[in-house]
């Protein structure tokens, strides 16, 4: 398993990419750089998945990711596409975090505070474990609950005990098991990244000003003439070499009759809904600017977190009167009840509601939204995702040794992480 990447490393050969969202797009932009001959195959009108950006009467709204963070492969694309990207405002560095229902800067008291330096530099024995375990042992329940959960929340979507600290990170796992130290760790595995990586000429989370459409658009425009919009995919052929970027779902459909199609419907995946509404800013009254806030499921929410859009970059709504707010939320049992990806969109925006009340003393309702539900959303990078990764690789180097599979259930869940696993695969052919 080479970056992330299922199979066989590659050649330089020709390759079928399959799937033009993210992962597949960016392995074509790094391919054309190099010169490898390709095709890009996507089964809607046009590549880019659920990287896009979508005009309302007030402002944007976007599916899936609202930004990326600073990396050297968004660098060099951003330069070669010739496109200007906007980093996030002054006002985005205020964060947020509720605590007993207000929003919080600071959401410690002074005893939790204390503690801190001797969190992070008290000597433990980690032989491995949840990020749940991992949390209980380092910070204890209530920085655990209070500050790791949420912090994860809105990433990885998977509940503390779903998510396995060595297939989230190895790097930080695999020398915290030797020092049993959790800042040399963290600071070891950062450190390791930026001499593998390079360091960025930007800093922080940055758009465009017109969303991640932009780069979704400029990267299909690049790769047009190698890209076939409107086609599936229905078999594999042996004299053609692969790459497929699927999601593990869509994957399987090609592996009929062999357990590889069991081995990709395992990988689970956690539902979510995510929607973004715009108000009148008169009508929040008790709204704090900054990047966004995150909730503690404990403390009785129904989102995991909303971010201030408008306050991160320009361009989100048309006028300075209003203000724009994405909600996330995962589909898993509540006190307010389960199963919402099936409940109506008007039931779904009350809970919504009630949320914004308590949390900025909401007066009216939005002047449009737009809901997006995902029924397989994140991948749960579980200690059975690791395993099912052994597997799979094995059984596509003795089966399908013309078949390579990448995508964000592989090891790059985030977009600077797809960036920078495509360019180094890519560099080592």
């Amino acid at each position: 398993m080479q970056n992330g990447l299922l199979g066989k490393s590659l050649k330089d050969e020709a390759y079928e990419i399959i799937g033009g969202g993210i992962s597949g797009l960016s392995f074509a932009f790094f391919m054309k750089e190099k010169g490898m001959s390709f095709r890009l195959t996507e089964s809607a009108a046009s590549p880019g998945g659920l990287l896009k950006t979508v005009e309302m009467k007030y402002g944007i709204a976007e599916p899936a990711a609202n930004a990326f963070v600073a990396n050297t492969a968004m660098d060099e694309m951003i330069e070669t596409l010739g496109l200007t990207s906007v980093a996030s405002g002054k006002l985005a560095k205020k964060r947020f975090l509720v605590k007993q229902g207000k929003l919080n800067s600071v959401p410690l008291d002074l005893g939790e505070i204390f503690k801190i330096p001797f969190i992070f530099f008290s000597a433990k024995k980690w032989e491995g474990g949840s990020v749940e375990d991992l949390g209980r042992m380092y910070l204890g329940e209530n920085l655990t609950r209070q500050l790791l959960e949420p912090a994860l929340a809105g990433i990885y979507g998977a509940p503390l005990h779903q998510l396995d600290v060595e297939t989230m990170f190895p790097g930080f796992d695999k020398e915290l098991k030797k020092s049993g130290r959790f800042l040399p760790a963290i600071l070891k595995m950062r450190k390791q990244a930026t001499l593998q990586n390079g360091k960025s000429i930007r800093k922080g989370s940055h758009s465009f000003e017109k969303g991640m459409i932009e780069i979704t658009n400029a990267l299909s425009d690049y790769v047009k003439d190698e890209t076939i919009s409107a086609h599936t995919l229905k078999k594999l052929e042996e004299d053609k070499n692969y790459i497929l970027t699927l999601p593990a779902y869509k994957t399987a459909e090609l592996f009929e009759n062999h357990k590889l199609k069991e081995l990709f419907l395992k990988v689970r995946y956690t539902p979510l809904v995510t929607t973004t509404l715009i108000f009148k800013k008169k009508d929040l009254p008790g709204f704090k600017p900054g990047f966004g806030c995150l909730i503690p499921r404990r403390e009785g929410f129904f989102s995991l977190g909303v971010l201030f859009n408008n306050y991160i970059f320009p361009g989100r709504v048309v006028d300075e009167e209003y203000l724009s707010l994405t909600m996330i939320f995962r589909d898993e049992p509540t006190d307010k009840g389960s199963n919402f990806l099936e409940k109506p969109e008007d039931e779904i925006i009350e809970l919504l509601y009630d949320d914004l009340k308590r949390l900025f003393g909401l007066e009216g309702k939005a002047l449009e939204y737009k809901m997006w539900k995902y029924e397989k959303g994140i991948p749960i990078y579980s200690a059975e995702l690791r395993q099912l990764w052994k597997e799979i690789n094995e059984l596509l180097i003795k089966d399908f040794p013309n078949v390579r599979v990448f995508g964000n259930y592989t090891g790059n869940i985030s977009i600077r992480a797809i960036n920078l696993a495509a360019r180094k695969i890519i560099e080592e052919v």
